[in-house]
């Protein structure tokens, strides 16, 4: 893959913080609309583009055996990472900067910054989108289940129900019973797929615009002079899909190698949105985790093409 490509999508998506950072400094915008924002991303816009993915490919009754293996893979890496990060982690124990450090080192940013870049990497291929919208839900399992114990160190946080019935789970549901029905909103009411489309595609520029105001909102030392955001950092942008690289090589033999390429590819990502959100939710605390957050996400237009270099 030419890093020239990769370097320019990622500084595309990036650069949709501008207007969030820009008018957080004017004072246009607080963040006391963080909140809002966050929840319109978590129980909106996030669960109706994983619809709007589904809507988007040809019916093909045999992408049953590919969204499984997808499925599968999501299993494996996440369940793999929660158990090391619950592990070595301990954050029954654990301080707030630890908790928040092992949720951020293995939980990427799946849908906000993968499903722009695999649209700019595989151009009119929908079927690595497919992939990774699969491999969305069940990162979104795992963060109401062992991300949320991760956070909180109770295990009452890490729900099942919750885990099951997420607004993503939900619409991957939804999606799948859409998509094997061979039923596409468009045939039907043209105007209503267009509302969908729009609310789902507005995914990246939203998260975008959290993240602009989280960088205006908190200092240049808390985000690039605090030696522990860079571990998380390095965790999170080397370690965690040069380990996934490893494990992915066990499967290629008999998975299709566009799922094996998309799962590198997420597991790459930089720390995920949703560390924040939940680390305000469970802990009510979330400048450390903007901090992992912001800092990965800036790193990651270094590490991701260097990386690819390798897929």
């Amino acid at each position: 893959m030419s890093i020239s490509i990769v370097a320019i999508s990622l500084l595309s998506i990036i650069a949709l913080a501008v207007p969030g950072f820009l008018l957080t400094k004017k004072k246009m915008i607080t963040s006391d609309s963080l909140p809002a924002f966050s929840n319109f991303l978590l129980f909106v816009t996030s669960p109706v583009l994983t619809f709007v993915t589904f809507q988007d490919i040809e019916y093909d009754p045999s992408l049953i055996t590919d969204l499984a293996h997808a499925a599968l893979l999501s299993f494996v890496i996440f369940g793999l990472f929660s158990f090391l990060a619950i592990v070595i982690g301990k954050p029954k124990k654990a301080s707030l900067e630890t908790r928040v450090s092992s949720f951020a080192s293995v939980m990427p940013n799946c849908t906000f910054m993968g499903i722009p870049l695999l649209q700019a990497l595989f151009p009119g291929n929908p079927y690595p989108i497919i992939y990774c919208a699969v491999i969305s839900a069940f990162f979104n399992f795992f963060v109401w289940s062992t991300g949320s114990y991760m956070l909180s160190g109770n295990k009452k946080y890490a729900s099942l129900k919750k885990a099951l019935l997420n607004p993503n789970m939900l619409a991957l549901y939804i999606s799948l019973a859409f998509y094997f029905a061979n039923i596409r909103v468009a045939d039907y009411i043209y105007q209503l797929d267009n509302v969908i489309t729009l609310l789902g595609n507005s995914t990246t520029p939203l998260a975008m615009l959290i993240l602009g105001i989280r960088l205006a909102d908190i200092s240049f030392k808390d985000i690039f002079g605090d030696k522990r955001v860079y571990f998380v950092s390095v965790l999170k942008l080397v370690a965690m899909p040069l380990i996934t690289f490893v494990v992915l090589l066990l499967f290629k033999p008999f998975m299709n190698p566009m799922i094996i390429t998309v799962m590198y590819i997420i597991s790459a990502m930089p720390a995920a949105t949703t560390t924040v959100v939940f680390a305000e939710r469970i802990l009510k605390d979330g400048k450390f985790a903007a901090a992992c957050f912001v800092n990965s996400t800036v790193l990651s237009v270094i590490t991701i093409p260097l990386l690819l270099l390798i897929a």
